[in-house]
């Protein structure tokens, strides 16, 4: 159960990024296994978002299990991109990739025991 609300809190995160956006033909797929959540949201839009490659490499490398229920229950107090580093202390990798109009960001949290 515990993993699920995460992983809610986590997907309305990433929506609200692409809203901020302007990117509002959206789609979201949640796959959760033992292993893992990996949360991917596509988007139509007409050019990257800045700053989203940077983004992934240096929020998401900084995974702090310790300080966990502290950053979640800071995700959606705020409705900001800085949201996003709050997430980045959640999960263990992040990608983009834009391809054909299509902007992808998906996010990888391994379950921890």
């Amino acid at each position: 159960m515990y993993e699920r609300l995460k992983s809610k809190k986590l997907a309305y995160v990433l929506i609200g990024y692409y809203l901020r956006h302007q990117i509002t033909d959206i789609q979201l797929d949640i796959k959760m296994t033992k292993e893992k959540t990996v949360i991917s949201i596509h988007g139509r839009t007409p050019e990257k978002i800045d700053g989203i490659d940077e983004l992934c490499e240096q929020t998401f490398k900084t995974r702090r299990v310790e300080f966990e229920d502290y950053y979640d229950e800071l995700l959606g107090v705020r409705d900001s991109d800085s949201e996003l580093e709050i997430m980045g202390y959640l999960v263990d990798e992040a990608y983009s990739s834009y391809q054909d109009g299509v902007l992808t960001f998906t996010i990888v949290r391994v379950i921890k025991d």
